[in-house]
């Protein structure tokens, strides 16, 4: 295909496709290329990334090991990968994958749906906040799907690495059974709704009947408003009561809280409290995807007779 001859549709749907998949050159595709990786710094930490997956998983009892010949007949013993991301703020993150496209329907899972808050309640919350003046914080569940419980015997092979970590020789007839579920399962996102929504009641939330997926609860420690979007945790309110929850948070997950709401939803909601505003400003994602919009239209040698990309840049050529 002649690419200086592309029309602007076909431009713009290559161009949705490749800043939908492109990853960071930097991130290993397989385990082999980061237990292997050549630079030694890099190999370093994507190792110790690996390490401390496992024992996570190790510590949250997600499966225990068995012999390939107890597992029942009709199950299927289902594969897994490793997903390796280098955050935002640097750090190497390794997940375990459960490769969920080959578990059967009916058997390995039944409701599979993973609710999330209406994008209205969250722009309604956001402003009440602003309106009352509420605090905010972002409660982050370190490898949440984790904790989410499986009500199905799921079967899996033993993971990459595990055996390199453990110091232990490789036994071909091991699997492990799953207890707890694992990021790529096709119930894993819904696993661990049911059990942070469970902790939240025992907590004293109801449950919104204008919106399902919004908890909330009003005491002596005052108002709090708790949004869930999957694993995505934003909380509003009080002062007094944040705390309290944070707190409660704390003894039972491992987590992270951040207060501001710029890492929400990987968007950049910036507030003005003084002007009453909120503004989404989403400049890293845009500086991101402009770089791979400039080095597409490079490639594709697309010239003045179609379009030039640095109109995104210029308010000036804009008008031209």
């Amino acid at each position: 295909m002649d690419r200086a001859g592309l029309t602007i549709d076909d431009w713009l749907s290559e161009m949705c496709l490749v800043s939908a998949v492109t990853s960071d050159p930097d991130e290993p595709k397989d385990f082999q290329e980061a237990w292997h990786h050549p630079d030694l710094e890099a190999r370093t930490k994507w190792r110790a990334a690996i390490r401390k997956q496992l024992r996570c998983m190790r510590e949250k009892g997600v499966w225990r090991k068995i012999e390939r010949r107890n597992v029942p007949p009709n199950r299927r013993l289902i594969g897994h990968k490793w997903v390796f991301k280098i955050k935002r703020d640097g750090i190497y993150r390794a997940r375990l994958v459960a490769l969920g496209y080959s578990q059967i329907p009916g058997v390995d899972y039944f409701d599979n749906f993973a609710p999330v808050v209406n994008d209205v309640t969250f722009r309604m919350i956001i402003t009440k906040m602003m309106i009352e003046k509420w605090e905010s914080m972002i409660i982050d569940v370190e490898t949440a799907f984790l904790y989410g419980i499986l009500e199905q015997e799921i079967y899996m092979k033993m993971p990459q690495g595990y055996w390199e970590v453990e110091g232990q020789q490789i036994d071909v007839e091991a699997c492990c059974q799953l207890l707890k579920s694992v990021y790529g399962l096709v119930q894993a996102a819904r696993q661990w709704w049911k059990r942070c929504i469970k902790q939240l009641k025992e907590w004293g939330f109801q449950v919104s009947k204008a919106d399902p997926f919004l908890l909330y609860r009003k005491d002596e420690n005052g108002v709090c408003i708790v949004i869930m979007y999957v694993d995505d945790i934003l909380v509003v309110g009080d002062k007094i009561a944040l705390e309290d929850l944070k707190n409660s948070f704390e003894k039972v997950f491992t987590v992270k809280v951040d207060s501001d709401l710029k890492a929400y939803l990987g968007c950049e909601l910036i507030m003005d409290e003084k002007k009453h505003k909120i503004m989404d400003g989403t400049t890293k994602y845009n500086v991101k995807l402009g770089k791979q919009v400039w080095k597409i239209c490079i490639e594709s040698k697309i010239g003045k007779d179609t379009w030039d990309p640095r109109l995104l840049y210029s308010q000036d050529k804009r008008k031209d």
